[in-house]
């Protein structure tokens, strides 16, 4: 089966995946978790297309997830060939496809497969009465009593960027458990490290914040290369089922909160962003960036 989670709402997309696997998962606790994730914005899609063949590298029963091959024009035919092979391959075996907003030629290549997807599901920006039911929702979900003019205010505010929105809520929960009278007013650095490696137009927006706040550029570059290492340990360990030791000399409310990031993102995905995190000091120190300059060309 091939399932295609699309649209700009990519806070739901994302729940919407996330479930997915969740749902992989306890469905075969008992046995191999045989879960294989490829992103055409970094990976080569050939092992992609050799899993919906059934290649030997893969085990009979499981999920592929692919994200991005609407959107990476360059390995489009890849991704449109191994589609065509997973449709007919064993019913044990899932494909979950992944994408952002599809622009006019994105849309093209999605009709040129559109045969081969089983199911898809368009996440569009929320308004109206959907956002405030969800903003509801979430809030009592994350324990934060918001009163009906703080959910239309925020309503009006994040204007149905739900990335944002959850942040202001978390935020808003954890003052309101701190005794404080209202969520605080701008973002702050873990927002962006809540961000950075998932979402990059709302962290594109929030960094810009910071810095046009006053936040020192360097300083920003610094948390979110030591947050990619803590990330980088906590997925590592993740994947063995255990959690990092005390001498890896994470917080365990750090683990705790990192755990969410890191079942959205692969292994290979953060051994490459903190490559590049390496490399882009490299370019700082020896005079070819700026902090700034690096940050949003990792943002793209």
């Amino acid at each position: 089966m091939n399932y295609f989670l699309y649209g700009p709402d990519t806070y739901r997309s994302r729940g919407k995946l996330r479930e997915i696997i969740d749902a992989y998962r306890e469905k075969h606790a008992g046995g191999v978790l045989d879960l294989h994730r490829f992103d055409a914005a970094e990976d080569d899609l050939q092992e992609f297309r050799l899993g919906c063949r059934g290649g030997s590298l893969f085990a009979a029963k499981k999920l592929i997830v692919l994200e991005r091959p609407f959107t990476v024009p360059h390995q489009f035919d890849i991704a449109r060939s191994a589609l065509a092979d997973a449709q007919s391959a064993s019913a044990d075996m899932m494909v979950v496809v992944w994408d952002g907003a599809l622009d006019a030629e994105a849309k093209k290549r999605f009709k040129d497969v559109e045969t081969y997807i089983d199911k898809s599901q368009e996440f569009t920006p929320l308004s109206g009465t959907a956002l405030q039911r969800w903003i509801a929702e979430e809030a009592v979900a994350r324990g934060a009593a918001l009163s009906p003019a703080e959910r239309t205010a925020l309503a009006m505010s994040c204007g149905g960027d739900l990335w944002t929105g959850s942040q202001e809520i978390e935020k808003a929960a954890l003052g309101r458990a701190a005794g404080a009278a209202a969520p605080a007013a701008r973002h702050s650095v873990f927002d962006l490290g809540d961000s950075f490696f998932l979402a990059p137009v709302p962290a594109r927006r929030i960094l810009l914040s910071l810095i046009r706040a006053g936040e020192d550029e360097m300083g920003l570059f610094t948390y979110l290369a030591s947050h990619a290492r803590k990330l980088l340990v906590i997925k590592s360990y993740s994947e063995r089922g255990v959690s990092p030791p005390a001498s890896a000399k994470i917080h365990p409310f750090v683990v705790k909160k990192a755990s969410r990031q890191v079942a959205m993102l692969s292994l290979e995905n953060l051994t490459r962003a903190l490559s590049r995190f390496l490399e882009e000091d490299r370019r700082i120190k020896t005079g070819m960036s700026t902090a700034r300059e690096s940050l949003l060309r990792m943002l793209g």
